[in-house]
C-alpha cells in the first residue's frame, strides 16, 4: 500500500516535471519569435531609410549642395549596427537571468568526448538535471562503432544547436551504442 502511494506520487512529480518543462519551452519559442520579429522589424525600418534616402538622391540630382544628405545612410546604417549588437548583449543577459545555460560546446561531443559518460558529464557539469544516457543495444561485434560511442543528442526532443540557450530542466536524451547482449 505504501509503495503504490509513492508510485503515484512519483507520477504525479514526473506529470509535473513534464508540464513545466512543456511550459518552458513554450515560453521559449515564444521569446525566440518576439527576437525575430523585432529583428525583422528593424531590418524593415533599415531598408525603408535607404530607400527614401536613395530616392531623395535622385530627387535632389545628387547636386554637390545635397552632400550633407548623402551621410544620412551610413549614419542611419551605424546606429542600426550598433543598436543590434545592443539588443544581442541585453537578450543575452536576460537568458542568463533567466536561468538558462548557453550551449557552449558541441553537442555531440568530439575526440575523447564522443563516448557517452563524458559527455553526460559536460552536460551535467554546465547545469543541466535532466539528462539521460540510453544504450542502443545495436553492436554486435563492435567493429565500425565502438561501445559508449555517442549516436544522437536530443533537447527537448530537437537537434541542439551550439550556442543556444537551454532551461536547466530541459530533457536531454544521449543514444549510444552498446552490445545487443
Amino acid at each position: 500500500m505504501i509503495r503504490l502511494r509513492e508510485l503515484e506520487i512519483q507520477e504525479r512529480e514526473r506529470e509535473q516535471a513534464r508540464i513545466d518543462e512543456e511550459r518552458s519551452r513554450q515560453a521559449e519559442q515564444e521569446r525566440e519569435k518576439i527576437e525575430q520579429r523585432k529583428y525583422k522589424k528593424q531590418i524593415f525600418i533599415l531598408f525603408m531609410i535607404s530607400l527614401l534616402s536613395f530616392v531623395i538622391f535622385i530627387i535632389l540630382g545628387l547636386k554637390e549642395e545635397y552632400i550633407g544628405a548623402m551621410i544620412f545612410f551610413p549614419i542611419s546604417l551605424v546606429t542600426f549596427l550598433i543598436n543590434s549588437l545592443m539588443q544581442k548583449t541585453h537578450s543575452e543577459a536576460s537568458f542568463a537571468k533567466l536561468g538558462m545555460i548557453k550551449l557552449t560546446f558541441s553537442p555531440k561531443g568530439s575526440g575523447d568526448d564522443k563516448y557517452y559518460q563524458s559527455l553526460q558529464a559536460m552536460y551535467v557539469g554546465v547545469g543541466f538535471k535532466n539528462v539521460t544516457a540510453v544504450n542502443m543495444h545495436d553492436l554486435i561485434f563492435g567493429l565500425l562503432e565502438k561501445p559508449g560511442e555517442v549516436d544522437s543528442v536530443t533537447i527537448n526532443g530537437e537537434e541542439p544547436i551550439q550556442g543556444k540557450w537551454y532551461y536547466p530542466n530541459a530533457t536531454i536524451i544521449i543514444k549510444y551504442h552498446g552490445f545487443k547482449y
